[in-house]
């Protein structure tokens, strides 16, 4: 019954989901990974002069897990990842400032690339593990195959080379 009654509290906290299983599978539990606060704070009016807020943890609604990861935020001691921009028409293209930024220096047209993956991804339904490297893959590719193209001679060519 102990157990019934914690696994039936951490469910009412949406901290984890149970699924049935069918007859012969057992029932399945995820735990999930809180993406907001959900703390109150009972109050905060003393700031400190480099504006953050300075407040007892005796006045705090939380749970000692919670206080604890509120410090650490606070403390800078856990840094967040790059927020993910959406790109392409359809926007489900994700891509961080960073990860854009080093795209575009490295790659011309990187735009109408970004604009073809959104396209492929949305009629296919098809999803990738990291969108900056599958870019990278296409423009490589694309650049392979122009060279490859039939038609106009390549003359380039390299400091110091001969013809």
């Amino acid at each position: 019954m102990s157990i019934k009654r914690a696994l039936r509290s951490l469910e009412d906290a949406d901290l984890i989901e149970r699924r049935r299983g069918r007859i012969t599978v057992p029932n399945s539990i995820f735990v999930k990974v809180p993406t907001e606060q959900k703390c109150s704070f009972v109050w905060n009016d003393s700031a400190l002069c480099d504006g953050t807020e300075m407040i007892p943890s005796t006045e705090q609604k939380c749970s000692t897990n919670q206080r604890n990861k509120n410090n650490l935020k606070d403390n800078h001691l856990i840094k967040t990842t790059d927020a993910y921009l959406t790109f392409g028409e359809y926007q489900n293209v994700f891509l961080t400032e960073k990860e854009y930024k080093r795209l575009k220096a490295d790659f011309a047209g990187l735009d109408g690339l970004i604009e073809q993956l959104s396209a492929y991804v949305q009629s296919t339904g098809r999803k990738y593990a990291d969108h900056a490297a599958t870019l990278r893959i296409w423009a490589k590719r694309q650049k392979s195959e122009q060279k490859q193209a039939p038609g106009i001679p390549d003359y380039t060519f390299t400091e110091g080379e001969s013809l």
